[in-house]
């Protein structure tokens, strides 16, 4: 949508240029709109974003709710110094992300606590564990995880 090959990183600051307002919005309406097409297809989807607003974890949950397929809002948490030292390492080659370190702390304090979603909606993993552990919190949460996944 900016552009820019998908593994070219972007140098913004926060709030500004491809992080401003009306460009994230923008960002987060072509998400809707795929994972929209894939729902309407009989498929299940992921969308894989930072969701830092209650609102855009609403639009989620309205488009699983008009869709009429079970939502859950998974937050992966891990404390702030492991968060810096991963941001460090991804630093040093191509990426398809353009979280850094020098943006974390101004993203981190404008996220909004999942306030407004029940417990049954909401699952918080510690992605500080082994990857392992998560996938089998996962398997226990989705009934619809496929038989002989293995992630």
């Amino acid at each position: 949508m900016l552009g820019v090959a998908p593994d070219q990183p972007i140098y913004d600051s926060a709030w500004r240029g491809a992080y401003d307002a009306a460009i994230t919005d923008k960002v987060y309406a072509e998400i809707f709109r795929r994972a929209g097409v894939v729902l309407a297809s009989g498929r299940p989807v992921v969308i894989d974003a930072s969701f830092r607003s209650a609102h855009h974890r609403r639009a989620a949950r309205n488009l699983a709710a008009d869709r009429g397929v079970p939502f859950l809002f998974v937050e992966c948490r891990v404390d702030a110094p492991t968060a810096k030292r991963r941001l460090d390492r991804r630093a040093v080659g191509p990426s398809v992300s353009d979280g850094r370190l020098e943006i974390f702390d101004d993203f981190s304090a404008g996220f909004e606590p999942v306030t407004e979603l029940s417990a049954h909606e909401h699952l918080v993993l510690d992605t500080s564990r082994e990857p392992e552990t998560s996938l089998a919190i996962l398997r226990g949460r989705l009934n619809s995880w496929p038989k002989g996944f293995t992630g």
